[in-house]
Formats: structure tokens, C-alpha cells, sequence
């Protein structure tokens, strides 16, 4: 009996040690748009929303009949909430949970969001800067203990691995993708109108620090 338990004991901890956690291709879930103001409508859009309590913005001459944005209110994405306020920040939101304490803020003007589902007991969310290409990204999510963090600023990863000049060169990211435990973006940079580098960065989930580990393929 004793000889038993040592054996189940023993594939008890291989088992939990081989643990990694599974990420679902990601999933496009609606948008977050910033609407620049004075003769325009202002204020923000959220296409695809599960629902959106605010008012309309209305906050100069040119939108007193503006039914498309809104100007202060809290949209969800599922179970992802987005509180906005575009008379006193149009350029940034804050994302987290029902409780607005659980939150962290985010530069915002034109963004498609992405759930990335898994088999672990957080969630994970992508958000992707779009202009005629994608500029920028975030990954965000939960911890353990529901509380919401930001793993992944593209804009550091970039400072850190280009020392980034636009005047050198345009970096343009592609369509995120995931597989097993790690979530990836490819890259291209772009000089006078040609590639010149790609590669992709690969954020692969570390179970025992929790948080992800960040590796630059260069192709």
C-alpha cells in the first residue's frame, strides 16, 4: 500500500509539472472606436458590443443630433466592461470587470477586440491598434486572483527590440495567432515601400511565474 501511494504521488507531480496551459485561436469580438471631435461626431463606438449604457455625446454645436457615439458610460464585450469617458479623455478607457476598482486603463481610438479562450481559470483579451495596418497591441487579462493586469504593451516590446524610429522604417504587425501555451505576432518591417526584416514574436505562458515570457524568430 505504502509502494501505491509513492507511485501515485510520483505521477501526481509529473503530471501537474508537465501542466501547460491551452490557448484557443483568438476570437474577434467587437471594436472600440474614437471618433475625433469638432466637426465630427466625437466621442466613442463600440461595434459588436453585448451592451452599451450611456449617453449620446453631444458636446458642441455640430452633434446636438448625434444618435451614433457615446460620450460617458460603460460598454461590454461579453464579460469584459469598458468604461469611457470621452469629455475628459477621448483617447483613452478603462477595461476590467464589473467593478470599475478592477481595472486598468488603455490607449484606445480604433481597436478590434479579441478574446483568446483557454483551459486555465483566467481570461485573456487582445487588443489591436488598426489603421490601414496594425500599429500597435496590447494583451491583457485576469491573474488568479481576477484581478485585471496588462501582460503585453507592444510599444515596449517595441522600444526594446527596434529602438524604434519611424523615420528608419514602419513596423506593421499581422494577424495575431495562438497555439498550445503560446500566443504570437508576426512583424514585418517596411522601408520606402519594401520589406525589409520579418519575423514574429512569440509570448509563450509561463505557469509558475505567471505571466508571459517574450522570444523575437526573426525569419
Amino acid at each position: 500500500m505504502r509502494k501505491f501511494f509513492g507511485i501515485f504521488f510520483a505521477l501526481m507531480l509529473i503530471s501537474s509539472s508537465c501542466f501547460a496551459m491551452k490557448f484557443s485561436q483568438p476570437e474577434e469580438i467587437g471594436r472600440i472606436s474614437q471618433h475625433q471631435a469638432g466637426s465630427g461626431a466625437g466621442g466613442f463606438e463600440f461595434p459588436g458590443a453585448t451592451s452599451n449604457e450611456g449617453d449620446f455625446y453631444r458636446a458642441n454645436k455640430w452633434n446636438q443630433n448625434n444618435t451614433k457615439t457615446y460620450g460617458k458610460g460603460i460598454a461590454r464585450f461579453g464579460e469584459l466592461y469598458i468604461y469611457y469617458d470621452a469629455y475628459n479623455n477621448r483617447d483613452e478607457v478603462g477595461i476590467g470587470s464589473n467593478d470599475p476598482s478592477n481595472t486598468i486603463k488603455i490607449h484606445c481610438s480604433n481597436d478590434r477586440v479579441f478574446k483568446i479562450a483557454n483551459d486555465g481559470n483566467i481570461q485573456i483579451y487582445a487588443l489591436i491598434f488598426m489603421s490601414s495596418v496594425a500599429r500597435q497591441f496590447y494583451i491583457i487579462g485576469t491573474k488568479s486572483d481576477g484581478s485585471f493586469v496588462k501582460y503585453i504593451d507592444s510599444s515596449q516590446i517595441v522600444e526594446q527590440y527596434f529602438g524604434y524610429d519611424p523615420l528608419k522604417f514602419n513596423l506593421e504587425f499581422e494577424e495575431l495567432k495562438s497555439y498550445d501555451d503560446i500566443i504570437l505576432m508576426p512583424y514585418q518591417t517596411i522601408s520606402h515601400g519594401r520589406v525589409q526584416t520579418s519575423g514574429e514574436f512569440r509570448f509563450k505562458w509561463d505557469d509558475a511565474a505567471q505571466w508571459f515570457s517574450v522570444e523575437q524568430i526573426i525569419y
